[in-house]
């Protein structure tokens, strides 16, 4: 990305809006294989814990929780590919951006992985391995990861 484009994008949601989502439609994704903010459910047991904007124990305590998934990419089947964790320009890219995404992408309560978490500030882009927490690779195509038409995320 052009330096000029880096300075044009000044929050976490610019960098969504017009990097990631632009993106992954450019690689082949529809719209509908996209969820943005995705809320999702944990479980603990035989209870679910749905994470957004409240969650409900099984006794009817109720406690707030805040944290979303940026981006769940699915494939055309509806398989979990990938969680793209989106930081504003210039944030880390570190370990616990990393932690942060790969937690989202092993908390779904169907027990469908994402297999890959993409971070990006939209300039870096680091893409890992959710089971093993190994990084892929720095700087790669999103496409050299998978597909639209992808039943599993290949390296």
């Amino acid at each position: 990305m052009r330096e000029t484009q880096v300075q044009a994008l000044r929050s976490e949601d610019d960098v969504r809006t017009k990097v990631v989502v632009p993106w992954l439609l450019s690689r082949g994704f529809s719209l509908a294989t996209l969820s943005i903010e995705f809320s999702f459910q944990i479980r603990l047991g035989r209870s679910l814990l749905r994470v957004g904007g409240g969650a409900t124990s099984r006794d009817d305590t109720y406690a707030t929780y805040s944290p979303r998934a940026d981006v769940l990419v699915r494939n055309e089947r509806g398989d979990n590919l990938l969680i793209v964790e989106v930081k504003a320009p210039g944030e880390a890219l570190d370990d616990q951006a990393r932690d942060q995404g790969i937690s989202y992408a092993s908390c779904s309560a169907e027990g469908k992985i994402a297999p890959y978490v993409v971070l990006t500030d939209g300039d870096g882009v680091r893409v890992f391995d959710t089971v093993s927490r190994l990084e892929v690779g720095r700087d790669v195509r999103l496409s050299d990861v998978c597909s639209p038409r992808s039943l599993y995320v290949t390296p």
